[in-house]
């Protein structure tokens, strides 16, 4: 019994142990392990969310930097414990300690400009955060500086390769930028000559270099060209006051190099030399210059090319101000631009130069000249007062004024190859041809105005030589004259040609024939209107001895002493006239107000109307073997003083109408030609539609209209003359 109750006792004990061991399954002493989420709210932005990061409490993250997430009109500011950002920010790419379950929402935030003063010493414009796409307005350089450099802008880049930006100029913001400024040292403190030496060591391709004179200095020629550099920029200005450079030297003071660009800014006077034998500037090929308001290129000789200026093959010249002056050459005083050669000018003056051929500007073969603006004025030339273009070469005129300048041929323009006028004035130019324009080549005026030019000779506004054209399309040829000879506004020389599509050719004056327009070649009369010109001879509006076709227009109001107050068709003449009117002109001491047929003249349509002659020949006057024939339109309204008051016809003259009307005063009273004294007084019986002056006392008349189905003729150069139709003496 007694060893039965000690196994018993052992059982138990072993129970108790086994109990206690099964009912303790973690160690003493240690706490469950625990884990927290970080989870990442996009909050409204797109792209693809950051993974959910599962760590132990006190485990470091690394936050998600926002690359792919975007949200139009914002820019990714980091993370917060708020949606509102009203929480704890946390930026991206930033440690974070896992204390507990969280999430964090992205931050949306306004984009930033900020400034950086970029070397520079003071205090930085301050950041400006703003809504995307607001237009701000970029500071100026007020509190910070750079010692020995000039602030010239902002710039996107720190070394000045990315996108200039002007200090108060607007710019757009479009995301969060740093603008960094943009410094050019300061060469203020030394001459002109040695900053130009310090370039040719320093100066760096794609750099802008402004080069500040303030006194009067001379300097000896200069190439601005630099050894395997190139796009450099050189602004040449004068401070306080105007400053005068000098050239020490024979040669060119400037010759700008392949690819670089030679600025004349405000307040600098180039000043060449009167025995020099080179250009004042010489822009070689891909070189570029420019000329701004208060820049002076003055005072130079060049034995040949350009004494102010010479642009080379490909070289570029733009002048948006200042002057070109006091300059000589043969070719081109002002400026010479060569074959393939740019010479825009926007606006100052050329002015006061001379040459043998284009006192202010020779444009030669393949060169370009647009000009926009500005003034071309008192140069001087035996060819081109203002302006010489040679064969292929292009002048386009958008606005500005070529005036007061004096030639032998051409005082404002000489024209070999094409001229383009949209706008401008061409006036107040001299010459002994062509007081305006003398053209060989091709001139298309679209608006503008050609006036108040003289010439001694013929064409005082414009002169068509041979194989020249001139098509007008609309402007004003007015006020010219012909002092000393014919074509008061327009001379058309034999073998050239005029076409007329609009415009007006007014007020002009010449001594001998054609107050308005003479012609030897060839005159298209499309559109447009002659009127108001005078001459103390033949043809107040139009004298013809060439070809002049009228389709349409007017040629009224024009006045000539002796023959022909609209137009006088020579004995080599010919007149076309398919429509139009010629209404209203003056033969104030002589015959055919409206017409002066010495050659020949033929009527198709149209009207000649309301023209007065002091003589014979109200309408048309027939002189010697001068043929008129009609076979349409209309003759009415004309007065003569003596015989034929629509139409006069001399003894040798031919006369044809096969249709078209002559009124007579007879039956027609309102509209009928008539004959009638100074005094108003009717005189019938000499003929109020038609008078023939014949050799044989039997001289024939219509005094009643002439209309449409009634024909009359006579032949006065047959031997006996010939006559037929319904005359009614």
């Amino acid at each position: 019994m007694k060893k039965q109750a000690v196994v018993m006792r052992m059982l138990f004990v072993l129970l108790a142990v086994g109990f206690v061991l099964l009912s303790c399954d973690t160690p003493i002493g240690n706490d469950p392990e625990t884990y927290y989420t970080v989870t990442f709210n996009i909050n409204g932005g797109s792209g693809t969310v950051p993974a959910v990061q599962t760590e132990s409490p006190g485990f470091v993250i690394m936050l998600p930097s926002g690359k792919g997430l975007t949200k139009t009109g914002y820019d990714f500011g980091g993370w917060n414990t708020a949606a509102d950002g009203t929480g704890t920010n946390y930026a991206a790419n930033t440690a974070y300690t896992v204390t507990g379950n969280i999430t964090l929402y992205a931050q949306w935030d306004n984009p930033t400009v900020t400034f950086n003063i970029n070397g520079g010493d003071g205090t930085p414009p301050e950041a400006q955060t703003v809504s995307m796409g607001t237009v701000i307005t970029l500071p100026f350089g007020d509190g910070f500086l750079k010692v020995g450099y000039i602030f010239e802008g902002w710039n996107t880049r720190p070394g000045g390769s990315g996108i200039n930006y002007d200090a108060g100029s607007s710019y757009t913001v479009n995301g969060s930028t740093t603008l960094y400024a943009k410094w050019e040292e300061d060469l203020l403190n030394t001459s002109l000559a040695n900053k130009l030496i310090w370039l040719q060591t320093n100066a760096v391709s794609g750099g802008s270099y402004t080069l500040v004179v303030d006194a009067d200095e001379s300097i000896a020629p200069h190439t601005l060209s630099y050894s395997n550099r190139n796009d450099i920029t050189i602004i040449l200005k004068g401070i306080d006051a105007n400053q005068t450079v000098s050239l020490s030297s024979n040669g060119s003071m400037f010759t700008v190099g392949n690819g670089n660009t030679l600025i004349l800014d405000e307040n600098i006077t180039l000043k060449g030399n009167d025995n020099n034998d080179k250009s004042l500037v010489m822009v070689g090929r891909g070189g570029t210059l420019v000329m701004n308001n208060g820049s002076t290129i003055t005072g130079n000789t060049a034995t040949t090319y350009g004494g102010g200026v010479y642009v080379e093959d490909s070289g570029s010249f733009t002048m948006n101000g200042g002057e070109i002056s006091g300059n000589t050459a043969r070719y081109g005083g002002g400026v010479y631009v060569s074959d393939n050669g740019t010479f825009t000018m926007e606006s100052g003056g050329i002015n006061g130069n001379t040459a043998s051929y284009g006192g202010g500007v020779r444009v030669a073969d393949s060169g370009t000249f647009t000009m926009s603006n500005g003034e071309i004025s008192g140069n001087t030339a035996t060819s081109g007062g203002g302006v010489y273009v040679s064969d292929s070469g292009t002048f386009t005129v958008n606005g500005g004024e070529i005036s007061g300048n004096t030639a032998r041929y051409g005082g404002g323009v000489y024209l070999w190859g094409n001229f383009t006028m949209s706008n401008g004035e061409i006036s107040g130019n001299t010459a002994t041809s062509g007081g305006g324009v003398y053209l060989w080549g091709n001139f298309t005026m679209s608006n503008g105005e050609i006036s108040g030019n003289t010439s001694s000779s013929s064409g005082g506004g414009v002169h068509v030589s041979s194989n020249g054209t001139f098509t007008m399309e609309s402007g004003e040829i007015s006020g010219n004259t012909a002092s000393d000879g014919s074509g008061g506004g327009v001379n058309v020389f034999r073998d050239g040609t005029f076409t007329m599509n609009g415009g007006e050719i007014s007020g002009n004056t010449a001594l001998d024939y054609g107050g308005g327009v003479r012609v030897t070649g060839i005159f298209i009369m499309n559109s447009g209107k002659i009127t108001g010109n005078t001459t103390t001879s033949h043809g107040g509006g139009v004298c013809v001895f060439g070809t002049f076709t009228m389709s349409n227009g007017k040629i009224t109001g024009n006045t000539a002493l002796d023959y022909g107050g609209g137009v006088y068709v020579s004995n080599d003449g010919t007149y076309i006239m398919e429509s139009g009117e010629i209404t209203g002109n003056t033969a104030s001491d002589g015959s055919g107000g409206g017409v002066y047929v010495f050659g020949t003249f033929t009527m198709n349509v149209g009207e000649i109307s309301g023209n007065t002659a002091s003589t014979s020949g109200g309408g048309v006057f027939v002189y010697g073997t001068g043929t008129f024939t009609m076979s349409g339109g209309e003759i009415s309204g004309n007065i003569t003083a003596e015989s034929g008051g629509g139409v006069y016809v001399s003894r040798s003259g031919i006369f044809d109408k096969t249709s078209g009307t002559i009124t007579g005063y007879a039956n027609d009273a309102i509209n009928g030609n008539v004959v009638k004294d100074s005094n108003g007084d009717i005189i019938n019986d000499r003929g109020h539609a038609v008078y023939v002056y014949t050799s044989y006392n039997s001289n024939k008349r219509k005094e009643n209209t002439a209309g449409q189905g009634l024909n009359l003729s006579f032949d006065g150069t047959a031997e006996p003359q010939t006559y037929s139709g319904e005359w009614d003496y």
